[in-house]
């Protein structure tokens, strides 16, 4: 699948990867064995995070963060396939 090309550089770096992609396709992002991401999970999920580091800096939001993971899961879903329903905690 080819890169995308959004007003979002976050986006755009995460579609860049074939892992990504390919996680994303299934309904996840990020590699953890808890309901929750944890200080010694950055390094596995560092495709995930350098993007956010680069272009949202140390001090963005929660809410800003699910704008791009929202924009990029329904770029990277299967066409045809539901939205996947998760509610912020």
């Amino acid at each position: 699948m080819p890169s995308m090309s959004l007003a979002s550089g976050v986006a755009d770096m995460w579609s860049k990867s074939d892992t990504l992609l390919a996680r994303a396709g299934k309904g996840y992002m990020v590699l953890t064995p808890n309901d929750h991401i944890g200080r010694e999970d950055l390094i596995t999920n560092e495709d995930v995070v350098i993007p956010v580091l680069k272009h949202l800096g140390m001090r963005t939001t929660v809410d800003t963060i699910h704008e791009h993971v929202e924009l990029f899961m329904h770029w990277a879903r299967p066409r045809g396939k539901p939205n996947i329903k998760r509610p912020l905690a």
